[in-house]
């Protein structure tokens, strides 16, 4: 008897969970009461179900087809050990998620909302207009395309395409595929093992390790507060390309290969090392140089470095550390500002040393016709000297 009642049980929830019923939410309240729902019923999976309301989801929630729509009032809250699971079907996000884990296996999936889950695993090619929020750790192999935000992610690894158009600022970032920057990434620590291109401007707040093959492209500036190591220990090919700007707050290893055109430039305020192959017509400035002024860095055993790079030596501050003077935007496109808060004396030099703007006490510098490239910005007053790389 207990197994007819067992299997009439089954059987019955085989049958109900195939009814799709379409509802949206009338009410704040529980997923699980009836009257929540404009049907008078629990949404089952295959549902196709719109949220307008704050509605709190007591049970994880699977589902391989139907769809899950939150409009831009509508919020899907779950308890501490809430997950939602999409293998299948659609989940639309206009309004709030806010969930322990979010899996989107397969189907369709997107976001022009808000969206936190402790950690959210990513299968399918989905394109980011809202935000992400205080994530612990993101993994993808799937497609993003960010024209949104993703703010205070903990962790990030990606084994897809990760496209970057929007801001994005967090704590570790491993990068397995492909990664491409058009606007703002800005993480503490960052390890690449394949590709990474940067068209803009990448800030990190501790170091890097570049294993893959990495391109800064004109106009881009790259800020590292710490070091900067370039080395390949996985029997592939360590390649940094620098056609931008790199600002590096510490040190600098080399064990691989750093190319670079005219346009390129580093600057390096403690040690350098080279044992790899340094090449191109890229500038290199070692802020604390070596006692022979003509050498390239610090340390180099067994390196090479091309006769065509451009040495100097100057000094360099970050804006982001210095109270005394601010110098931005850097790289600059018409305007560029110095906050200092002493009488001063400026010129403006190329590459050659040949001045090409002077002046006084003047903060806000029209650049607008000078050519796309790297000058500097040398500062100075009786108490105080600073010789500033900038670009353009």
């Amino acid at each position: 008897m207990k197994n007819l009642v067992l299997l009439t049980l089954l059987c019955y929830t085989s049958i109900n969970s195939q009814i799709v019923t379409t509802t949206s939410s009338v009410t704040n309240g529980s997923w699980n009461n009836p009257t929540t729902w404009s049907c008078i019923c629990v949404p089952l999976p295959g549902s196709d179900i719109t949220i307008n309301h704050s509605i709190t989801l007591p049970n994880s929630f699977a589902y391989t087809s139907g769809t899950i729509t939150i409009n831009q009032n509508g919020i899907l809250q779950g308890t501490p050990d809430n997950d939602i699971w999409v293998n299948g079907g659609s989940l639309i996000n206009h309004g709030e998620i806010s969930m322990r884990y979010l899996w989107t296996q397969s189907g369709t999936f997107s976001n022009d909302g808000t969206i936190h889950v402790n950690s959210f695993l990513n299968n399918l090619n989905f394109t980011n207009e809202g935000s992400f929020n205080q994530i612990d750790s993101i993994y993808t192999t799937g497609d993003i395309t960010n024209n949104g935000q993703f703010t205070d992610i903990d962790s990030m690894t990606n084994d897809g395409h990760f496209i970057n158009n929007g801001r994005f600022s967090g704590n570790l970032f491993t990068n397995n595929n492909e990664m491409i920057n058009n606007d703002f990434i800005s993480l503490y620590d960052f390890t690449n093992f394949n590709i990474i291109e940067n068209h803009d401007t990448l800030q990190f707040l501790n170091s890097i390790w570049n294993l893959g093959k990495w391109k800064n492209f004109p106009l881009s500036f790259m800020e590292v507060n710490k070091s900067v190591l370039n080395d390949d220990v996985l029997g592939s090919f360590a390649h940094l390309e620098n056609n931008g700007v790199i600002e590096i707050g510490d040190s600098f290893y080399n064990m691989d290969t750093i190319s670079g055109t005219s346009t390129g430039w580093i600057s390096v305020q403690d040690s350098s090392f080279n044992s790899g192959i340094m090449m191109g017509n890229f500038g290199f400035c070692d802020l604390t140089p070596p006692a022979n002024a003509t050498t390239i860095v610090d340390f180099s055993n067994g390196g090479t470095i091309s006769s065509q790079i451009a040495f100097c030596i100057h000094t360099s501050i970050f804006e982001n550390v210095n109270t005394l003077l601010k110098v931005y935007p850097n790289p600059f496109i018409n305007t560029l500002h110095i906050d200092f808060n002493q009488s001063f004396e400026y010129q403006i030099t190329d590459q050659t040393g040949k001045v090409l703007k002077e002046g006084e006490n003047q903060k806000d510098l029209d650049l607008e016709n000078f050519p796309i490239g790297i000058y500097f910005l040398i500062i100075s007053n009786e108490e105080n000297n600073f010789n500033i790389l900038i670009s353009k």
